[in-house]
């Protein structure tokens, strides 16, 4: 019995030290996708009931390639390579937290796992965490069209994924565009319904690729414009005065007397879908000396036209600036009603002279 118990306890000392496993876990987490090429942070995050203070594990990659490793949390590198890395913290670190960063370059869709995780704590027990992995997909840079087609209307060409400019012609008030994607994670914007104006119209639908790349589809819609174009007067005339009309004649002269103070013009359009634009259709205008009356005609077609009548009243007002006399109330001038300038003499004691000059004209005014 009592060489039993001599050799349990030296089997206890010839054990290796425990691992527990339960105590320490570590997990890494990557970016689920990433750019062709382009460079990504994979966290080695550890949660832990016992104060950590060193943790190590070997690379195994998959179409990444290894950039770097940073330590966080405190912790410092003992050694950082391509094939794994090693790090350590005198004082420990317990709870959740993050003990280093991988970077790494995704030149293709692939995979990081870390192998042979050991971790100890400062009371140097070991705790083996196996192994973890994560996998990087490579973002799609599919940003073609997976179909285009219009609610009321052919596309010329046929759609082809590769072709990005198309024209229609639809007789319409509105379309619909309608496009699906090639790819599910593309995003399109430009869709859905349209209006459409007469002659030319422009749309743009938009395809952005999972990577961020852009393609632009264009579709340019012509709308045929049916609408009448007829602008012309049926008729045109006026109160006062006589116009000799013709549609085709933009131009009119009206001579009025002198006593005249206004006009009405009366007009018609050609076209029962023509109408006056608003403020020059037929109207009774009141005259001053020299008057331009616009008559303007728009089309079902909005183009307008516009007839001009030139109305000119007569002016009974005299004209006559003549004098008929000056008088002065010191000196003496020959006057004439013809001549405008006059010079004379006074003596030196003079320093004022009245003038009284009448005009011709009683209704003509004189200023001196």
């Amino acid at each position: 019995m009592k060489k039993k118990f001599l050799f349990i306890i030296l089997l206890y000392m010839l054990l290796p030290a425990i691992i527990k496993a339960a105590n320490v876990s570590v997990s890494l987490s990557c970016p689920g996708t990433a750019n062709a090429n382009s460079e990504i942070s994979c966290k080695v995050n550890v949660t832990s009931d016992v104060l950590v203070n060193g943790l190590s594990g070997n690379y195994s990659l998959s179409g990444l390639s290894y950039v770097s490793f940073t330590p966080q949390s405190g912790f410092t590198t003992y050694s950082a390579s391509a094939s794994g890395f090693a790090v350590g913290n005198n004082s420990g670190k317990s709870g959740t937290f993050t003990i280093g960063i991988i970077t790494l370059k995704a030149s293709s869709q692939g995979s990081i796992s870390i192998n042979n995780l050991d971790a100890s704590d400062t009371e140097f027990n070991s705790y083996s965490s196996g192994s973890i992995s994560a996998s990087v997909r490579l973002t799609s840079t599919n940003n073609d069209l997976g179909s285009l087609s219009l609610s009321n209307g052919t596309l010329s060409p046929a759609f082809s994924a590769s072709t990005t400019n198309y024209t229609s012609t639809i007789d319409a008030g509105s379309v619909t565009i309608n496009a699906s994607k090639a790819d599910n994670n593309q995003t399109i914007s430009g869709t859905g319904t349209k209006n459409l104006n007469y002659g030319n119209n422009t749309f743009k639908v938009v395809v952005t690729s999972e990577s961020g790349s852009t393609k632009t589809y264009t579709i340019t819609i012509n709308r045929p414009d049916n609408r009448s174009k007829n602008n012309n007067l049926k008729s045109l005339s006026v109160d006062k005065g006589s116009i000799s009309f013709k549609k085709e004649t933009l131009n009119y002269s009206v001579k009025v007397a002198k006593d005249v103070s206004s006009i009405k013009i009366s007009a018609a359009v050609n076209d029962s879908t023509a109408k006056f634009v608003s403020g020059f259709g037929p109207r009774t205008v009141n005259l001053n000396g020299d008057n331009n009356i616009l008559v303007k005609v728009q089309a079902e077609n909005e183009t307008v036209r516009t007839y001009t009548i030139k109305v000119n009243r007569e002016d009974d007002r005299s004209s006559n600036s003549n004098l008929s006399s000056i008088t002065l109330s010191s000196g003496n001038i020959n006057f004439s009603k013809d001549v405008t300038d006059y010079s004379l003499s006074v003596p030196y004691s003079v320093t004022k002279i009245d003038v009284v000059a009448t005009p011709e004209d009683s209704k003509s005014k004189v200023n001196v």
